[in-house]
């Protein structure tokens, strides 16, 4: 859970609600269940595999959209599965 900032940009379940949350060993428990059948049954949420998309003004031209860098935004469930994702394959390799 300390991967998942809570000024990450996130859509669904505030990041600060699920740290907060957190604490509690239910929550922990009912999240890791939750990413063990995911992991397991091979099949991610619908919810966590999409984002919204948004334009990011950099500098100059407005016009021009090569000025512009895209933020995407998901859900904090969808980072924590990143994280723990990332962590899997990176001990793999």
């Amino acid at each position: 859970m300390k991967a998942v900032k809570p000024s990450a940009a996130c859509i669904g379940l505030p990041a600060t609600l699920m740290k907060a949350a957190w604490t509690n060993t239910h929550v922990q428990q009912a999240t890791l269940r939750l990413m063990q059948r995911v992991w397991h049954d091979k099949q991610v949420p619908r919810a966590w595999t999409t984002a919204r998309t948004t334009l990011l003004h950099k500098h100059g031209d407005k016009a021009n959209l090569d000025n512009y860098r895209m933020i995407a935004t998901s859900t904090a469930m969808a980072k924590l599965y990143q994280n723990v994702l990332d962590k899997r394959i990176r001990a793999a390799v």
